[in-house]
């Protein structure tokens, strides 16, 4: 591959990851790439790896399989956004709305927390209940443990959590 396919390849990368919105892991990547055959798992794998390496993305400190678009990944994205062949957006933007429609269908939480600079780290928590109703919160703590207090609480008590923020928010003012 020449450096100007590289560069293609890892701007479509980030778009995907992008598109994916949630934290995502290599083999969701992986798994776009091939099916629209784009590129073999092998050359996705190692450009991952690159991304990775050059901060363009963030491994969560909970689960290091897991990873988000830092905020190089998203300004390098935005920077180059109008390059990508709108043939390849039309085809990613389609499989990302079937995996979509695929995850709405379901009902889950999620809880991730990365290091985004010396003394600071970002909480996301998420959940969607069988209705539809979500909720994403993103928060910032001082230090990994109280993220990972969070997160361990969030994964026990997301519905609990859900629900009483839904109500708390639905309540009309009677003053």
């Amino acid at each position: 591959m020449d450096k100007e396919n590289i560069f293609t390849y890892k701007l479509l990368m980030l778009y995907i990851m992008d598109g994916l919105a949630q934290s995502f892991t290599p083999q969701d990547v992986i798994e776009i790439f091939v099916k629209l055959e784009l590129l073999n798992a092998f050359s996705v794998g190692e450009l991952y790896d690159e991304l990775l390496e050059s901060g363009l993305i963030v491994s969560s400190e909970k689960n290091r399989e897991r990873c988000v678009l830092s905020s190089d990944g998203v300004d390098t994205l935005e920077s180059f956004l109008d390059s990508i062949n709108s043939t390849h957006k039309n085809l990613i933007d389609t499989e990302l709305s079937i995996r979509k429609h695929i995850d709405d269908e379901r009902r889950y939480s999620s809880s991730n927390y990365y290091k985004v600079a010396d003394n600071m780290t970002k909480t996301e928590l998420y959940f969607k209940d069988e209705s539809g109703e979500e909720i994403t919160i993103s928060l910032r703590t001082s230090t990994n443990s109280d993220a990972e207090i969070i997160c361990d609480n969030w994964d026990k008590y997301a519905r609990e959590i859900q629900a009483k923020i839904m109500e708390m928010l639905r309540i009309s003012s009677g003053d």
